[in-house]
């Protein structure tokens, strides 16, 4: 796995040995985990994602599949008043299935907004889900 901005790519530096995803595919369903350690992280601009899935997501994308983060030590939010998602989008960015994180902040609807490459800083990404293939 690894992460990148929409707008410009960020430079990172990933600890080696804390970087990896696994996958099972059953059916049009695939169920991952994903994490990594930045030990190094700057620039970049635009909507952050995670990229290096096995397959591009279908169907709806805010609505076919779960994503949890576990570890989120490196998304720069104030973990009281915003809750993080994700969505895997329905076509590859730069040739890669890509996760795009989101931030929610409101409990008065289900408004959310991408997580933005200022936003990220060194620290640890670990994330568990499941996501609709075609």
């Amino acid at each position: 796995p690894f992460i990148s901005a929409s707008s410009s790519a960020p430079s990172v530096t990933y600890s080696g040995s804390e970087r990896g995803g696994k996958y099972t595919r059953i059916g049009n369903i695939v169920f991952y985990t994903l994490g990594f350690q930045m030990d190094a992280y700057s620039g970049g601009s635009g909507n952050v994602y995670i990229g290096g899935f096995p397959y591009i997501g279908s169907g709806n994308a805010g609505w076919d599949g779960a994503h949890v983060f576990r570890d989120c030590s490196a998304i720069g939010l104030n973990s009281r008043t915003n809750q993080l998602g994700a969505w895997m989008n329905t076509s590859a960015v730069a040739g890669y299935p890509i996760l795009y994180i989101q931030s929610h902040s409101s409990t008065a609807n289900f408004g959310a907004s991408f997580v933005q490459a200022s936003s990220i800083s060194t620290g640890r990404i670990t994330i568990h889900g499941h996501y609709k293939v075609g």
